[in-house]
């Protein structure tokens, strides 16, 4: 099937920012850029594709959502009426706790006694950066590349081989922006 050129992802970006705007090392600020000129190539996909045929997919409009480039005001107050209590709240039972508020990572909590066996949960650092994706399937996603292109804070859940984590890893997304893109 042959989509029109409007429906390829970066004819409908609208975003008057580019993935420089956000931070990160000089290799982070490179993928982001790979991914961003692979955009061209990418289409939408749409109810055509068996995947997508019951979704409300042809409804998104990307040219109405904006990445949020910076993060959250460090002071919750700074939030406005939905103050926005950025630490997360204490384990209670979970291995791990993430918490990311419009894509951007705000806190990491690790049980000590998993951690001093091995289980990392953090920001990935350029050590990290190849291991980025390797699960997904070779021909790009569309969305997948997206968030790779947009990703402020990728996170890294390292679990060593043969360890068991008997609780869960919570990842708590947030979005609070008003016609803000998290990734």
């Amino acid at each position: 099937m042959d989509l029109h050129y409007a429906d390829r992802i970066y004819s409908v970006l609208a975003f008057d920012t580019t993935p420089d705007a956000l931070d990160g090392s000089a290799a982070l600020r490179a993928r982001r850029a790979r991914s961003a000129s692979a955009l061209v190539d990418l289409e939408l996909p749409t109810t055509d594709q068996e995947e997508w045929r019951y979704s409300r997919i042809g409804e998104l409009r990307l040219a109405d959502w904006s990445p949020v480039t910076a993060p959250p005001p460090a002071d919750p107050l700074e939030a406005g009426d939905g103050a926005l209590a950025l630490d997360g709240p204490a384990l209670d039972g979970e291995a791990a706790r993430v918490l990311l508020v419009d894509g951007h990572l705000v806190s990491v909590q690790v049980d000590a006694a998993l951690a001093a066996r091995g289980l990392v949960v953090r920001a990935a650092d350029d050590d990290d950066l190849a291991a980025l994706g390797v699960a997904l399937p070779d021909a790009p996603l569309p969305f997948a590349v997206l968030n790779d292109a947009w990703a402020p804070a990728p996170v890294v859940v390292r679990i060593p081989a043969g360890m068991v984590v008997d609780r869960p890893i919570v990842v708590e997304v947030r979005t609070v922006t008003a016609g803000g893109a998290a990734f």
